[in-house]
C-alpha cells in the first residue's frame, strides 16, 4: 500500500511538470507574455514587404519630380523585397494593395523600372542592398527562437525545461540584439553614404517602422531573460 502511494504521488509529480502552467504561474504567465510578444513582433518583421506591406526596414524618399503623377517617390525596402510608393498609394495597416513591388526573392535586386521612377540609380539602391542581405535570414531565425522560447515558458514547473528555456532565451536575446544593432547600423550607412556620394540627389533615409518593433522585442527579450533566471536560479523572490 506505501509503495502504491508513493508510486502515485511520484507520477502525479511528474505529470504536474510537464503540465503548461502548473507551478510559477505568475512567473511563467508574465515569461510567456514577453516570449509571445517578441515572438509575433519579430515574425512580423520577419514576414515584412513585400508580403506585409506597412512592415518595412528603410525608407528611402525623393524629392524629385516626375511628369506622371503616380510616380514613385520613395522606396521601401524589406526583408523579402521592395516596393516603390507615390503619394497616393502609401499603405496602411488596414490597406496594402498599392505600390509597384518587386518580391518576395531571396537576395532580390531592384528592378529599373522601380527606381527611373523615383529617379535615383543603381548606386543608391546598391547601399541599402548589400546591408540587407546580411542580416536577411537573421530575421527568421532570430523569429524561430522566440518561438522557441515561447512554447518552454509553459513547462516551468520543471527544473530542467527552465534551464534550456533559460539558454534559449538568452541566445534569442543576443541574437535579436544583433539584429537590432544590424538594422539601425544598415540605416545609419545608407544615409551616411547618400550624403557622402551621391550629393546631386535630393533624398532622404528614415528608418522603418519594423526597425522600431525589433528594438522593442530586444527589450522584452531580456526582461525575459531576467523570468527565466530567477526561476532557474531560485533568485529575485522565487522560491523551490
Amino acid at each position: 500500500m506505501a509503495w502504491e502511494t508513493m508510486k502515485t504521488c511520484a507520477e502525479k509529480r511528474l505529470k504536474s511538470k510537464y503540465t503548461p502552467l502548473a507551478e510559477y504561474r505568475l512567473i511563467s504567465v508574465l515569461a510567456l507574455f514577453c516570449s509571445l510578444a517578441t515572438f509575433v513582433l519579430l515574425l512580423l518583421v520577419a514576414l515584412s514587404l513585400p508580403i506585409i506591406k506597412p512592415v518595412y526596414l528603410v525608407k528611402v524618399t525623393s524629392s524629385y519630380t516626375n511628369s506622371s503623377s503616380e510616380a514613385a517617390t520613395e522606396l521601401r525596402f524589406g526583408v523579402w523585397g521592395v516596393c516603390g510608393y507615390s503619394i497616393y498609394d502609401e499603405p496602411s495597416l488596414y490597406s496594402d494593395e498599392g505600390g509597384d513591388c518587386y518580391g518576395p526573392k531571396l537576395g532580390y535586386s531592384v528592378p529599373s523600372y522601380i527606381s527611373e521612377d523615383i529617379g535615383i540609380d543603381d548606386d543608391i539602391t546598391k547601399y541599402v542592398l548589400d546591408g540587407l542581405f546580411i542580416v536577411l535570414v537573421l530575421h527568421p531565425v532570430a523569429a524561430g527562437l522566440a518561438f522557441i522560447s515561447l512554447l518552454a515558458s509553459l513547462f516551468l514547473a520543471s527544473h530542467a525545461v527552465a534551464i534550456v528555456a533559460l539558454l534559449l532565451t538568452t541566445i534569442s536575446a543576443l541574437l535579436t540584439t544583433l539584429v537590432m544593432a544590424t538594422d539601425i547600423a544598415i540605416v545609419l550607412l545608407v544615409r551616411k553614404g547618400i550624403a557622402a556620394e551621391l550629393t546631386s540627389f535630393s533624398l532622404s533615409v528614415s528608418f522603418g517602422n519594423a526597425v522600431w518593433m525589433v528594438v522593442v522585442s530586444a527589450v522584452i527579450k531580456w526582461i525575459a531573460v531576467v523570468l527565466f533566471s530567477a526561476r532557474s536560479c531560485y533568485c529575485c523572490g522565487v522560491q523551490r
